[in-house]
């Protein structure tokens, strides 16, 4: 009996390895091209699209074992029966799938040679010994197999993933033959590790096997070579008719300074949504989406940004008490030098008076920590005041007048998840009749300022601080929004006035999946507040409830003019009507708004609501409908009080 025993086995781990016969598609986007996430305003998905991997991750031999070339001298033989020891039935049902050489068919010695070149480059075997023995049928042909066994595991290429998480998915296969399925499993529970902790395109690229029983999980975990900032249209287009990008406005070094994503981290969801929420909060984009490219070690991300009109011109005009027949002008522009920047300026020419309001802003910006940001404001106002209505009136019969001249400055910047303000303020008040006359008590005596001179001189510090975790600024769907503030007034002036003016809101938001589809949600929100001032309270400085930013129902300040109050307001949005060309066109709104001035009227100078038989507490409900125009949220309530009044309202932006 004459017999040639072929022994092979595979060899040494290298450093670097790239897996062969892996084609660019397999290597690159394929795996997460579908990965993208576009908000819409308000939209409260905030999600990121999963990541589908591919369903078995290569198995290959740290050192491929080269294929022996054909030799056209061997001698060809048929192959009377093949037989396969030491390996189980599904080990042994790979070999066959593996091997050229088969019952019934021819073989040689090359291409036994190649067959076993095939077999220790699947990765499973440790050892092959291929024993030939001739019969009166033909060639007899056993492959005597070794097959690796699982004894340590090791990293290559992982930041984020702990040795600890990769040794718990292959614990219950140390001291087993490896098999593709059992690898796969736990090479899957790694990847969905890496979906549950947020790292959406990371994932087990390879299996790398030695014959010692090592095996070296190879990850890619998506590390960002490169952030882009691409403008589209409103159509989604990036490009126009002559096939050039579309520039935008905003300036894109300032953009990326914005970013916390940057080029060498790893892609994660939280560090995505902390961007695209920044990005919304900016105010400049109607749209934002993301982008990705490349393969899965090396990603580009892309934002997608749509950009609102910066510009606003809004005209306005009417009649009423203090003015007479008035025009106005207001002119915004929302992204000046393109680093989002504000300045804002209203000017009202009435028949009795002319007023204006002038404001610039230049919000603090993360990519440059070192520098608060700031808003500058000046204005001449006159109002009706709330506190003092038509009941009782002035000497001469007028309604009382508020006129604010003044101007101040305020400084914020981010503390850990909050939002710090300090500013200073001053305020000249005038109690005003229609002929712009000052006057130090109402037409019973009552003290109007505390200076009895019908002027009044307001100095403040204001300290504050919020948390806005919101999805939209505009037009929230989700998250939550809190303030706390401590306005503290200096005795400078007329009136010396030596007070602190505390308040808190707290507004909560939850989409709901009741009557609408999953990309238009409607929402549950509440809003609640309290304040109270502590030392000297001019009147006109008392807390007013009622009307649209109250209690809806009641008209401006008829529930009450206290030194404290508290307010409760909740709230059902829903969407009504969609247009193609517009996002979020109509909605409706239920409401119910509470409000107490917790029995503090009295503490008030001259007690205002209590000499015009203010309630001191009420609610009201009612509906209404929003509407987002290019101007922002345009709002219009209907709202009736506990005591059977009603009340239709209009005005700009959400309640809360």
């Amino acid at each position: 009996m004459r017999s040639f025993p072929l022994i092979f086995c595979s060899l040494i781990m290298v450093p670097v390895w790239t897996a062969p016969g892996l084609t660019q598609e397999q290597n690159g986007i394929k795996y997460y091209q579908d990965y993208q996430s576009v908000l819409l305003p308000g939209a409260s998905g905030s999600s990121l699209t999963p990541v589908n991997f591919p369903i078995e991750v290569p198995i290959v031999p740290a050192e491929p074992v080269p294929e022996s070339p054909a030799d056209p001298q061997d001698l060809v033989t048929v192959v009377s029966e093949v037989q396969i020891t030491g390996l189980d039935p599904d080990l042994q049902q790979i070999v066959r799938q593996t091997i050229r050489t088969q019952t019934g068919g021819e073989t040689s010695q090359s291409l036994i040679r190649r067959d076993v070149a095939a077999l220790l480059n699947t990765g499973l075997l440790a050892q092959v010994n291929v024993i030939t023995r001739p019969t009166v049928q033909g060639l007899s042909v056993t492959y005597e197999v070794t097959p690796i066994v699982l004894r340590s595991i090791q990293i290559t290429g992982a930041e984020v993933l702990p040795q600890e998480v990769a040794t718990t998915a292959f614990q219950s296969q140390f001291g087993q033959a490896i098999r593709p399925g059992n690898l796969n499993q736990a090479a899957q529970q790694i990847n969905q590790w890496y979906r549950q902790q947020g790292y959406p395109v990371a994932r087990v690229f390879a299996l790398q096997t030695e014959r010692s029983g090592l095996i070296t999980l190879v990850v890619a975990e998506g590390r960002i070579e490169a952030v882009g900032i691409r403008f589209l249209n409103r159509e989604g287009q990036a490009v126009d008719g002559k096939g050039q990008p579309f520039q935008g406005q905003t300036q894109t070094d300032f953009l990326r300074r914005e970013l916390q994503l940057q080029p060498g981290q790893i892609l994660s969801n939280d560090r995505l949504q902390k961007d695209i929420q920044h990005l919304k909060q900016l105010g400049l984009f109607d749209r934002v989406g993301v982008a990705l490219s490349g393969e899965a070690d090396r990603v580009t991300v892309t934002y997608e940004l749509v950009e609102a009109d910066p510009n606003s011109f809004i005209p306005g005009g009417g009649v009423d008490d203090v003015s007479g027949i008035y025009g106005s002008l207001t002119y915004i522009n929302r992204n000046i030098a393109g680093v989002g920047q504000t300045l804002a300026l209203t000017l009202q020419i009435g028949q009795r008076n002319i007023q204006y309001n002038g404001s610039f802003t230049s919000p603090y910006r993360r990519g440059n920590p070192d520098m608060p940001g700031y808003r500058i404001e000046g204005y001449n106002r006159s109002s009706l005041s709330p506190i003092f209505d038509d009941k009782i009136r002035l000497a001469n019969g007028d309604p009382v007048q508020v006129n604010q001249i003044g101007g101040g400055i305020t400084f914020d910047r981010p503390i850990g998840d909050w939002q710090g303000f300090l500013g200073l303020n001053y305020t000249r008040y005038r109690l005003q009749d229609g002929s712009d006359r000052n006057f130090a008590s109402d037409a019973q005596g009552n003290p109007l300022t505390l200076s009895g001179t019908g002027i009044d001189d307001l100095s403040t510090i204001l300290i504050a601080a919020q948390r806005d975790q919101r999805n939209d600024s505009l037009n929230p769907t989700d998250g939550s929004f809190v303030r706390f503030s401590s306005e503290q007034s200096l005795p400078i002036g007329l009136g010396t006035i030596l007070s602190n003016r505390l308040q808190a809101s707290y507004s909560q938001y939850f989409p709901l999946r009741l009557l609408t589809q999953e990309n238009l949600p409607e929402v549950l929100a509440y809003n609640l507040q309290a304040g109270t001032t502590i030392g000297d309270l001019p009147p006109y400085r008392a807390f007013p409830l009622g009307g649209p930013e109250s209690v809806r129902g009641y008209d401006y300040g008829q529930v009450g003019s206290g030194r404290s109050y508290v307010l409760a307001s909740v709230e059902y949005r829903l969407p009504l009507l969609t247009l193609p060309f517009l996002e979020w066109p109509l909605m409706g709104v239920f409401f119910t708004d509470f409000a107490s001035d917790l029995g503090s009227g009295n503490a008030v100078p001259g007690q205002p609501a209590l000499t015009r038989n203010k309630p001191g507490s009420g609610f009201g409900y009612g509906t209404g409908l929003r509407f987002l125009s290019p101007l922002g949220v345009l709002r219009l309530d209907f709202g009736i009080s506990d005591r059977g009044d009603t009340r239709i309202n209009f005005g700009f932006g959400q309640r809360f």
